[in-house]
């Protein structure tokens, strides 16, 4: 489920998924998989950095779990993230080959946060 709203003119973007009954064992791979995926996007988040290059880092992961290659589904299909603000989607594009560099105040959507009940 994908979703948001506006507040003051700035926009909200949150996705989110649920498993009816119990998790499988491959779905809890998966969401694991997501959730590593998030923490690689915030550990490599630095200050100067393009932000292309965080795209990258995630996909060498997905890609070693056996996702992908590339933007090939099942993996990351599209981005790791994008800008957000005054608009749903803006730049910057933490996707493969966007080289601008990540400053302060900028905004983006991580993966997603959620857990398993």
């Amino acid at each position: 489920m994908d979703c948001g709203c506006t507040v003051h003119g700035y926009q909200s973007d949150i996705s989110r998924t649920w498993v009816f009954g119990q998790a499988s064992a491959r779905q809890r791979k998966v969401w694991s998989t997501v959730k590593r995926g998030q923490e690689i996007t915030l550990e490599t988040a630095k200050l100067g950095l393009p932000v292309g290059r965080i795209d990258d880092a995630v996909r060498r992961y997905y890609e070693g779990e056996g996702w992908g290659p590339g933007y090939k589904l099942p993996g990351l299909s599209h981005r790791t993230g994008h800008g957000i603000g005054l608009d749903g989607h803006e730049p910057a594009y933490l996707v493969h080959g966007d080289t601008s560099p990540l400053q302060a105040g900028m905004c983006f959507p991580t993966n997603r946060e959620s857990t398993f009940r």
